[in-house]
């Protein structure tokens, strides 16, 4: 197996830590496989119109990269636009050809030719290195760990005393299963350090970003929110996704007045049943059940075949004690995923709203063998175990 070293020749690292973090040949081929099509449809956008890609001249030379196109791509964003941001990434990506190249190399598997290739060229591929990290962050900021580990990697590869390598070189770091078995003191020590590189980067808003993303998923909850506070101070409005996952820390939070301002910002930005489903749960939390059953229906409608679409609605009508409602929602979540332990803990809370305490524990006990641990729904089992004791 091999690992991250400091040898940025060897296309590694070493993470401070003294960690490992293995660099898979397979999970690259499957990440960047997500991005080759893309570009090649950025580069066959980028030639004349009407001439077939397959006779392009192999000769021709490449479009010049923007100068401007980082300024066009915070703009993007700022203006909550991530998807057209994405494509612009992709195109500038095109201007550097022997970039694309040795993306295509890695693909492949052919890790010595890409080794070779991208010391023959590793002046010019730097130049691309900064486009590069901004689609990782992008990748990144959708939670797809896979798509944007080869990126950042790559990042890290071509020239590691940027602030972009800096950066990548802890998400790397984050990302590993190994630091998920490390110390509390570690793992602290390397957020005081990514808190320190965005404090000591502030007009990059890319290194705040991803360290607001890091703290989402290490549930760093209120050290997330104020990350992803300080993001949205740089950007107005900013991409739906960015309020989205600050609304999601700010429900964790309880603060649930703020969270739902966040929400309908989504909703506005792009009323999808993603956005829909995020608002309905915060106004169920509000209390608000009769608004949250009316968002969780436009959610259910736009998307009906996503499960958790109709077991949130469940949670709300049981707020309403719609019991039978509420465990029709269960059903239909069930038969769209067999696997969803809310709808099971839902139907088991309706029942024990009906006073079929025997019912509604079998419920949550199946319920039980599909989730590690919630609060909640251990509650409700030892509340019905007391109820049938008696």
């Amino acid at each position: 197996m091999r690992t991250i070293k400091t040898v940025v020749e060897q296309g590694a690292i070493r993470w401070p830590l003294g960690l490992r973090y293995p660099l898979a040949t397979t999970l690259a081929v499957a990440a960047i496989a997500l991005f080759l099509p893309a570009l090649a449809s950025a580069d066959n956008r980028s030639k004349e119109p009407g001439a077939p890609a397959a006779q392009a001249d192999a000769t021709e030379a490449p479009e010049a990269a923007d100068p401007n196109f980082e300024a066009k791509f915070l703009q993007l964003l700022s203006d909550g636009k991530q998807s057209e941001a994405e494509e612009l990434v992709i195109r500038q990506l095109v201007c550097y050809p022997k970039m694309v190249k040795l993306i295509e190399l890695v693909s492949r598997g052919k890790e010595k030719q890409a080794h070779d290739y991208k010391m023959q060229n590793l002046a010019e591929l730097r130049t691309a290195q900064r486009p590069l990290f901004l689609m990782a962050c992008c990748q990144r900021s959708r939670f797809n760990e896979k798509g944007a580990f080869l990126l950042f990697n790559m990042v890290w590869m071509l020239d590691h005393r940027t602030p972009a390598a800096k950066c990548a070189y802890f998400v790397l770091g984050l990302d590993s299963q190994q630091l998920r078995q490390a110390s509390k003191k570690e793992i602290d020590r390397a957020f005081k350090i990514m808190r320190k590189m965005a404090d000591e980067n502030p007009d990059d808003v890319m290194v705040r970003w991803m360290l607001a993303v890091q703290c989402r998923s290490w549930e760093r909850n209120e050290e997330g929110a104020e990350a992803y506070k300080q993001v949205l101070e740089k950007w107005n409005p900013g991409p739906a996704l960015v309020h989205q996952t600050y609304a999601n820390l700010l429900d964790e939070l309880r603060r649930y007045d703020e969270a739902l301002v966040e929400r309908q910002q989504v909703v506005k930005m792009e009323p999808a049943g993603w956005s829909y489903d995020g608002l309905g749960n915060t106004l169920h939390n509000l209390g608000r059940n009769d608004e949250a059953c009316a968002v969780h229906r436009m959610a259910t409608s736009i998307a009906p075949d996503r499960s958790m679409y109709w077991s949130n609605w469940a949670v709300a009508l049981n707020g309403q004690r719609d019991y039978a409602e509420a465990i029709e929602k269960c059903q239909r979540a069930l038969q769209l995923d067999d696997q969803n332990w809310r709808a099971y803990f839902m139907w088991g809370k309706a029942l024990a709203g009906q006073g079929n305490p025997e019912l509604a524990l079998e419920k949550c006990k199946l319920a039980t063998d599909k989730v590690d641990n919630c609060a909640e729904l251990n509650a409700l089992l030892a509340d019905l175990k007391a109820r049938l004791e008696e």
